[in-house]
């Protein structure tokens, strides 16, 4: 009897764990720690959907201020600060102040979807060196990675 009791303790310890792993490891405090870290670091947005950014040297940089709860960076042509509301592996952007310079076509609906990425984001998972933002079905809508200046 205490081998079988021993067994299902096992058994329930390893379906915790797995279900920790599937969500990304974010519930919890746990979550908490990883964004105190992943807001520590600034950030460039290097895919959108999956596709890398184009044209390549655009600067698309995203900056995260916990304290007052504010996201800032820069979009590609322009400049963007607002807030973010984040709960656990939950992530809102908005309402965002963007500047309203023009610039070349490609830059301009490069900063189109980079804005529409910010405003469908709904959720973020980090993994080493990575930031994914993610919209509310749990795709990846943009893939960042530090900022190295």
């Amino acid at each position: 009897m205490r081998a079988l009791a021993a067994l299902v303790g096992w058994v329930v310890l390893v379906a915790a764990l797995a279900a920790c792993v599937s969500r990304g490891g974010h519930s919890g405090d746990a979550a908490r720690d990883d964004f105190a870290a992943v807001a520590a670091q600034p950030w460039r947005i290097v895919e959108l959907s999956g596709a890398p950014i184009e044209p390549a040297d655009a600067v698309l940089e995203l900056h995260f201020d916990v304290a007052n709860a504010a996201a800032s960076g820069r979009s590609g042509v322009n400049s963007f600060s607002g807030t973010f509301a984040r709960d656990g592996a939950s992530l809102r952007f908005g309402p965002l102040a963007v500047t309203r310079m023009a610039g070349p076509p490609a830059r301009m609906e490069l900063e189109t979807k980079v804005l529409a990425a910010l405003d469908a984001t709904r959720g973020w998972r980090s993994a080493e060196r990575e930031l994914a933002l993610l919209a509310a079905d749990g795709n990846v809508i943009a893939r960042c990675e530090p900022l190295v200046r």
